[in-house]
C-alpha cells in the first residue's frame, strides 16, 4: 500500500502469492461497477453532507496519481491537484459537515487540506511528520483531526492549523493505518498499526481522545507464521489493517489481519476472537484482511476487502462469509501489489458502497445494496 515505508514494501512482496481460484457466486450476489478513476486507488471518502461528492486518492501509475473528485455519485471522474505537489495519496477524509472541507494524507511530509472542494489545496503541517497515511474527523466538532503517520499520532483542535503528537503509550515506530472514533463515546478512538517488526503492529485504544493509549490486541493471534528476514518470523495475524466500529452497537469493532483474516471484539477491544469462517482468498500465505464496513442499517451485514480474494460479506455478524465479488477484475495472478480491495467505504443515503481497487483496471467500484 502506498502508505507503507520502503522498508516494509519489500516485506508485502514476501507475503503476496500466487492467487489460485475465485469465490463461488450465489444467487442473490452484488454486481459491481466501475466508471473511474485511472487504477491505483488507495482510499474512498464520501461527503457526509452531500452523497453525490466522493473524494478517492490514488498512488498509481503517473496518469493516474493524486486526488480524484465526483460529483455525481461516482460516475464521472476528475482530477483536483491544484497545490498538490507530491500525488502519492494514502488517505482522504471529508469534514462532516461541511462537503468543500477535505483533507487529504500523502507520502512525503504529511498533509494536504483544500475549502474550497479540492480546487485548491495547501499543506497543513506545523510539526515534521512523515507520511501521512490515516485520517478521522471528529463528527460533531470538526476541527478536531486525527492524523495517523508512520511515526505515531497527531492531533489537531483547529483544524489542522496546529499539531499536536499523541503518542503516549504506543510507539512512534509503526504506520497508522486506520483511525476509528467510537460514534458512542467521541473520546474514544481506536488505531490500527502495522510496521515488519511485530512489536509494534496491532490494535491500541484511547479513551480521552487520544492523550493516552493502551494496547488492545488481546486474542488477535493464531496466524501462519512468516519469515520476512534472515532472524524475524512473525505471527502473520498481529499484523493488523481493517478496522471497522459497528455503529449500532457499541463495544463492536471488526479487524482485519494480514494472514489471520478477520476478528471480532464484542467488548470495546478488551478481547477478540476469530470470526472468519468462509474467508479463502486462494492464496498460499493466508487470509489478507484490508479492509472492513459495517451496515450502518443491519448491524449483522458487514463486508471484507482482500487480497487476491475480492470482496466477502457477512449477514450474522461474521460467523459465515460468502464471496461477493460479481463484476470486479480478476485478481493478481503474481506476486506483487495488484488486486488489493485496499477502502471499503458504505454511504448510508444512497446505499452505495465503494470499492478501492488497487490492480490494473479502474479503481473505484461501487455496488448498490438493497
Amino acid at each position: 500500500m502506498p502508505n507503507l515505508l520502503p522498508s516494509t514494501t519489500a516485506a508485502f512482496a514476501l507475503i503476496f502469492s500466487l492467487w489460485t481460484a475465485a469465490p463461488a457466486v450465489h444467487a442473490d450476489a452484488m454486481l459491481w461497477k466501475s466508471n473511474g478513476p485511472p487504477a491505483g486507488v488507495d482510499t474512498i471518502a464520501v461527503a457526509p453532507s452531500d452523497p453525490k461528492i466522493v473524494y478517492a486518492g490514488s498512488t498509481g501509475t503517473d496518469g493516474g496519481k493524486g486526488v480524484f473528485k465526483s460529483a455525481d455519485g461516482g460516475r464521472t471522474w476528475a482530477a483536483v491537484n491544484h497545490g498538490i505537489t507530491n500525488r502519492r495519496i494514502n488517505a482522504v477524509a471529508v469534514d462532516p459537515l461541511h462537503s468543500e472541507i477535505v483533507y487529504a494524507g500523502y507520502e512525503g511530509e504529511g498533509f494536504y487540506k483544500t475549502a474550497d472542494g479540492g480546487e485548491n489545496w495547501a499543506t497543513i503541517n506545523t510539526a515534521p511528520v512523515h507520511h501521512g497515511t490515516a485520517i478521522a474527523i471528529d463528527p460533531v466538532d470538526t476541527n478536531v483531526l486525527y492524523l495517523g503517520t508512520d511515526s505515531g499520532m497527531f492531533k489537531s483542535i483547529d483544524g489542522g492549523k496546529t499539531l499536536a503528537r499523541l503518542n503516549n503509550g504506543q510507539p512512534e515506530v509503526g504506520s497508522v493505518v486506520r483511525i476509528v472514533i467510537d460514534p458512542h463515546d467521541r473520546r474514544t478512538v481506536y488505531i490500527s498499526k502495522y510496521n515488519d517488526k511485530l512489536e509494534n503492529c496491532g490494535i491500541w485504544k484511547s479513551t480521552d481522545a487520544g492523550a493516552s493509549w493502551n494496547a488492545a490486541s488481546t486474542g488477535i493471534a493464531g496466524g501462519p507464521e512468516r519469515q520476512l528476514g534472515p532472524n524475524q518470523k512473525i505471527d502473520a495475524a498481529r499484523m493488523t489493517f481493517g478496522l471497522t466500529i459497528d455503529p449500532q452497537q457499541p463495544g463492536v469493532l471488526y479487524a482485519g489481519t494480514l494472514g489471520g483474516g478477520v476478528f471480532k471484539t464484542t467488548d470495546g477491544a478488551a478481547h477478540w476472537i476469530h470470526s472468519s469462517d468462509g474467508i479463502n482468498t486462494g492464496m498460499s500465505f493466508g487470509n489478507n484482511v484490508y479492509s472492513l464496513a459495517v451496515d450502518p442499517r443491519n448491524s449483522g451485514v458487514v463486508y471484507a476487502g482482500t487480497a487476491g480474494g475480492g470482496i466477502f460479506k457477512t449477514s450474522d455478524a461474521g460467523k459465515h462469509w460468502v464471496g461477493e465479488s460479481q463484476g470486479l477484475p480478476p485478481q493478481s495472478e503474481h506476486g506483487d501489489m495488484v488486486g488489493i480491495i485496499w477502502a471499503l467505504t458504505l454511504d448510508p443515503k444512497t446505499r452505495t458502497l465503494y470499492a478501492a481497487h488497487y490492480g490494473d483496471s479502474d479503481g473505484v467500484y461501487a455496488a448498490s445494496l438493497p
